[in-house]
């Protein structure tokens, strides 16, 4: 989450192979933990998929970019459905920040003599690297489940910590 987050920040996209290599993980930990068909993993896999297909229609309407679209359904996986509110959240409101910050930062860079590379990046028409919001609450959720103890044990079981 976090490679895809620098890698938004940095180029304006977040190749394929980051949201594959998302969703890769957690299966390879389910089927570590011998719980691949457990009910849990279906509950977790059908996050993923309804969120797939709100984000697809967003990112058909032109609302999203389709490398965020992937990142936040593969993230999805993850999160299951208990987490998920609380991760869509956190992307909103740190997606927020972000564009207060990326339109205070295009001001700053149209009004100011400052280098045209600058200029260039913040105020091109590539948008916002949205995928910044997307990588930050995926850690936070992470960082909570272990925190909170709760973590993906009810996945892989108690001996997951």
């Amino acid at each position: 989450m976090t490679y895809a987050a620098l890698r938004d920040l940095y180029s304006f996209t977040i190749p394929n192979w980051i949201p594959i290599m998302v969703v890769c993980g957690f299966v390879i930990a389910a089927l570590a933990k011998g719980n691949l068909w457990s009910l849990a993993t279906s509950l977790h896999a059908s996050t993923g998929i309804v969120v797939l297909v709100v984000v697809a229609l967003l990112f058909f309407r032109g609302i999203i970019g389709g490398g965020d679209a992937k990142l936040i359904a593969a993230a999805s996986v993850w999160m299951g459905w208990p987490q998920l509110m609380p991760f869509l959240l956190i992307i909103a409101f740190t997606g927020g920040i972000l564009a207060l910050v990326w339109l205070f930062a295009r001001l700053i860079t149209i009004n100011a003599s400052t280098t045209s590379l600058m200029r260039q990046y913040f105020v091109s028409s590539r948008g916002i690297p949205y995928g910044i919001a997307i990588g930050f609450a995926g850690v936070i959720i992470f960082i909570y489940q272990e925190w909170a103890g709760n973590g993906l044990h009810h996945i892989f079981g108690p001996e997951i910590h």
